[in-house]
């Protein structure tokens, strides 16, 4: 009995030591390039015949690179390299659980920064310097360190948040132009975005990041709330909507019906969508009567039916944050995908949505937008301009919506999860697609060092 259990013993052993032996980042690699391949719905619009050499040359060189490092900040910083070929927000890596998280924590860079180096950097005029998060949860200090990644490292000085320390690498700076960077940034759970940054003397993506001496943009300065709403005056109402996620849809409804008195008798609307990165189209439907002046044009999209995608759909179906009326339609929509495996499949028709009637209030209303709107935040836009009542100001929007509906496919053996869009929508071939035209351009342009919300008023109360 022993001498089994040994035996036993023994082959779990051999078994875990072969496993870890093949989950290498080079597995890893060839695993998220056959996915994207075959599941990704954007593949055939980003991979052409125009660009399938570049294409396969930067995979080649990344697969050689991935026998450089064990690490799994490195491999995770390959398959981001990797991925930023396509450019759509829309395809990423995340962590799948706490393993993960704590184990890149771990693995994070560490750089000592001196009190020479502070003193230096407080008068430097480049893009060195101290600099504060939007939010003021990091204080970092951006220092030359130059590696085959980089030229610059941004280097935890304070942090409000448990899981990241001074010392600490949180992001690094790949300089392309006199003030553009690629920047490989790390987000909370240490999870790597591979971004384009612009320094324009005083910050950095747009006040994303605030050099220490400079008074903050009040445009990037808002407090994230899941919906807010408040009473500017006797002739404006506001609304911020801080994300449409299906767990915030029924927040959303819940605050238009507790002020309908108030939207449906002053003149004027402030609908604050900055940092909106999207969710679930359903979420936005209360929005919809107050913006409607005319029957509202829908361009529909194509699912990609191929079997992972199938699997990744289901579980939707189980989700109680999702209505029955959605859950019936995706049902439906399974059903036609298993029909037709390997092509793309209508998921919505081209259609015309007609309301009963035109609310006579609000006559007016601005919807404040910045490059952090994306995906379902931008459907609402495109709904949103074929209002007589609406006028879009800010900035241009991060343009994330021509691939959509992401799902997810755990990595084979380590503990990340590849999140991808399976939906294509037809404006792409009507040449509306706004991914690649750098998303949507406001009807009034507002700098970042203005207060938004002031010129909204101004405007609507002139």
């Amino acid at each position: 009995m022993v001498r089994q259990i040994l035996i036993l013993f023994f082959l779990l052993i051999i078994t875990n030591f072969s496993f870890a032996q093949s989950c290498d980042c080079r597995t890893e690699l060839l695993f998220l390039k056959k996915q994207i391949e075959t599941n990704y719905s954007g593949f055939k619009d980003k991979v052409k015949s125009s660009n399938r050499a570049q294409y396969d040359a930067i995979s080649t060189e990344v697969l050689k690179q991935a026998t450089q490092d064990t690490k799994s900040t490195y491999c995770l910083r390959l398959m981001n390299e990797w991925l930023s070929f396509f450019k759509d927000g829309h395809i990423y890596i995340g962590m799948a659980d706490t393993v993960a998280i704590n184990k890149l924590i771990r693995e994070t860079e560490v750089i000592s920064i001196t009190p020479q180096n502070l003193t230096r950097l407080k008068i430097s005029k480049n893009a060195e310097g101290v600099y504060y998060s939007s939010d003021s949860t990091y204080k970092i200090a951006i220092i030359k360190n130059k590696t085959s990644f980089r030229d610059y490292a941004g280097v935890i000085l304070t942090s409000k948040s448990s899981f990241w320390k001074p010392g600490q690498v949180k992001m690094e700076l790949k300089q392309t132009t006199k003030s553009a960077f690629k920047a490989y940034y790390y987000s909370k759970d240490h999870s790597i975005q591979v971004l384009n940054y612009s320094f324009d003397g005083k910050s950095l993506n747009n006040g994303d990041w605030t050099k220490e001496g400079i008074i903050a943009a009040s445009a990037n300065t808002q407090t994230f709330v899941p919906v807010q709403f408040k009473s500017l005056s006797d002739r404006t109402s506001y609304i911020r909507i801080g994300t449409f996620d299906e767990g915030n849809s029924k927040a959303i409804d819940s605050v238009f019906k507790a002020n309908e008195s108030s939207l449906k008798s002053k003149p004027n609307l402030i609908l604050d969508l900055r940092g909106n990165g999207g969710g679930a189209d359903f979420a936005f439907y209360p929005i919809l009567p107050y913006l409607y002046t005319n029957p509202i044009y829908n361009i529909g999209t194509d699912v990609l039916a191929t079997d992972d995608n199938i699997k990744s759909w289901l579980p939707i179906l189980s989700n109680n944050n999702f209505p029955q009326s959605t859950k019936d339609a995706i049902k439906n929509n399974i059903t036609k995908m298993q029909e037709h495996i390997g092509r793309y499949v209508s998921l919505s028709d081209d259609d015309t949505t007609k309301f009963e009637k035109i609310e006579p209030y609000p006559q007016k209303i601005v919807i404040l937008i910045d490059n952090h709107c994306a995906s379902t935040t931008e459907q609402l836009l495109l709904t949103a301009l074929q209002s007589k009542k609406v006028t879009l100001m800010g900035q241009r929007t991060a343009g994330v919506l021509d691939h959509a509906s992401v799902r997810s496919a755990p990595f084979p053996c380590s503990h990340f999860t590849l999140y991808y869009a399976t939906t294509r929508s037809r404006r792409i071939d009507q040449g509306k697609g706004i991914d690649d035209t750098g998303g949507i351009k406001p009807n009034i342009v507002l700098p970042f060092d203005q207060n938004w919300i002031t010129e909204a008023t101004k405007y609507l109360e002139k």
